[in-house]
């Protein structure tokens, strides 16, 4: 039996118990804790057979469903979604741990990454670049308004 659902579009309900989901509101939960982890991976089967009061074989099989879901629905939009999700949980995972290096290097890769992406116009060494160009552009101006200042 296939089902057409959106389970990105499905309403989580703050009256109910976990255990009580249909299995719709247990997939959409399942997927919104994979998007706030950044993978599926991340996710312990087992603690979510408990929290659902499911087998781990029925988790599985959310799993499978939400597989299929995501690669019938992915597209640019929610790619992008995901990518940046996962780019902004890592930085912010960084800076709390106090990594702020590796928080920088994780920004630089998510920039490039927005910058390939063509969601950024320039990359950061061309801005750096206009900026220096206009700093001396506006010194060598006020150079100037010095000298005939003084004549």
């Amino acid at each position: 039996m296939s089902y057409n659902i959106d389970y990105f579009s499905v309403k989580i309900p703050d009256n109910k118990e976990p255990k009580e989901y249909s299995f719709v509101e247990r997939r959409a939960d399942i997927l919104n804790m994979i998007l706030e982890a950044g993978h599926p991976r991340a996710i312990s089967q087992s603690e979510l057979a408990v929290k659902y009061g499911v087998s781990q074989v029925t988790i599985h099989n959310d799993f499978e469903a939400l597989a299929t879901f995501y690669e019938n629905t992915s597209d640019r939009k929610t790619v992008n979604f995901i990518t940046e999700s996962v780019y902004q949980k890592s930085i912010a995972a960084l800076m709390k741990q106090g990594e702020f290096f590796k928080a920088s290097r994780i920004l630089e890769m998510w920039n490039n990454w927005l910058f390939n992406m063509g969601k950024i116009k320039k990359s950061p060494d061309e801005l750096a670049q206009k900026i220096e160009v206009s700093w001396l552009d506006d010194d060598d101006d006020s150079a100037d308004d010095d000298d005939d200042d003084g004549k």
